[in-house]
């Protein structure tokens, strides 16, 4: 029940972050949403999670792009999105699952799982 709790808690933040991110046009909220996002993928690994990092690579490639000062008109957050979803083919394709989670291996190690 608490996973259950925290996966949709986490859903919920993504969104707020999310929404902050967008409306405020700052890298700090885009980049927490992306870390939200990373973990709401973790929490869903062992069924869909694959599939929903690509919003954690969306969200990285928008905050890493307003970071740098790259994106100033709405075709530059568009073309970072195309690139976002271009890394996470790459990265799923040809990655595995263990380094794409690679610090939840190393926090459940820790935890003794």
């Amino acid at each position: 029940m608490l996973a259950v709790f925290a996966f949709w808690l986490l859903v919920f933040a993504n969104g707020v972050f999310a929404t902050l991110g967008a409306v405020e046009r700052s890298p700090r909220w885009l980049s927490l949403a992306a870390i939200a996002s990373w973990v709401f993928s973790f929490l869903g690994s062992w069924s869909i999670g694959l599939a929903t990092l690509v919003v954690t690579f969306i969200f990285f490639a928008l905050a890493a792009g307003r970071a740098l000062g790259w994106i100033t008109r709405p075709i530059h957050a568009g073309i970072a999105m195309i690139a976002g979803v271009t890394l996470w083919f790459i990265s799923v394709s040809l990655v595995d699952d263990y380094w794409l989670f690679y610090p939840w291996a190393k926090i459940l190690a820790l935890l003794g799982g």
